[in-house]
């Protein structure tokens, strides 16, 4: 099961009246989606109405009203933060990059529950292999979908993204962070270190990238390509953050066994790992 499935609380028999058509949920490569498309739906939403008669009421009309096989979205954001399959995360529609996601009525009356979920979703995508920029449905032209409120939110989550390097799992070809080889790599890890601001992520090739005063002390391919290699292939696994006399560091290690020591960070030998 993918991390994008993992996150779902809410399935299609929770909200749907209807069994689903078969040719609508057909299973499909999880990583071919480029980014996340948010979108409204038809009708006004307000606190406090039911969102998953609502969701089965936008079924009804897609596939009534407009003679499609079933609802259009992929996925959908509730108030309270869950995550439901509604086309289903890995189901076929005519938006063949876009990893479509409904958020309720017109997006005027969001929640941070919704957001965060919509973060975590990004995260999963990318570990998934997918790729997760973040955009929304206007930017197709002929709409205003999914309204001011949730674009002006997106446009500042951009901003914000920039400003911090925070494009890790944006690879939508923003400035790249130090260190960040290929951003369309998986995150596998976190690096954290007592009394150290910020983090650092680390990805299948070895890549790193720091955020909030966390020091870059280098990556994996300045040294070799792990994920290329003709003979023995490899991949980053994960990785530790270590403090030495004040001075942070980290261990890289790969499914092959390698082990790779930036900063403090001492080598101390490799277990041999037979693949």
């Amino acid at each position: 099961m993918s991390a994008v499935e993992d996150m779902i609380e809410i399935e299609w028999a929770d909200w749907s009246t209807s069994d689903g058509p078969a040719k609508a949920l057909k299973l499909g490569p999880i990583d071919r989606w480029t980014a996340i498309e948010v979108h409204h739906g038809g009708s006004a939403y307000a606190p406090g109405t039911d969102i998953l008669n609502l969701w089965d009421q936008y079924r009804r009309y897609h596939e009534n009203g407009k003679g499609w096989a079933t609802i259009w979205y992929h996925l959908g954001l509730h108030p309270d933060g869950r995550l439901a399959s509604l086309r289903g995360p890995l189901a076929s529609n005519s938006s063949r990059k876009y990893l479509t996601v409904n958020l309720p009525g017109h997006g005027s009356q969001t929640t941070e529950a919704q957001w965060q979920t919509l973060y975590d979703l990004r995260v999963a995508l990318a570990l998934d292999g997918g790729g997760t920029e973040l955009r929304y449905h206007a930017q197709r032209g002929g709409t205003s979908c999914p309204g001011t409120d949730v674009i002006n939110r997106i446009h500042s989550i951009w901003a914000e993204e920039e400003k911090f390097g925070f494009n890790v799992v944006v690879p939508d070809g923003r400035t790249e962070v130090a260190g960040m080889v290929n951003m369309n790599h998986p995150v596998v890890g976190m690096v954290t270190v007592p009394g150290v601001p910020g983090y650092a992520t680390v990805h299948a090739d070895g890549g790193v990238a720091t955020f909030g005063g966390f020091p870059y002390l280098g990556s994996v391919p300045e040294h070799s390509s792990i994920l290329y290699h003709p003979k023995y292939p490899d991949r980053a696994v994960g990785a530790e953050g270590v403090l030495v006399d004040g001075e942070p560091g980290y261990h890289i290690f790969t499914e092959r066994g390698a082990i790779y020591s930036f900063g403090s960070a001492a080598y101390a030998g490799r277990p041999y790992v037979e693949m």
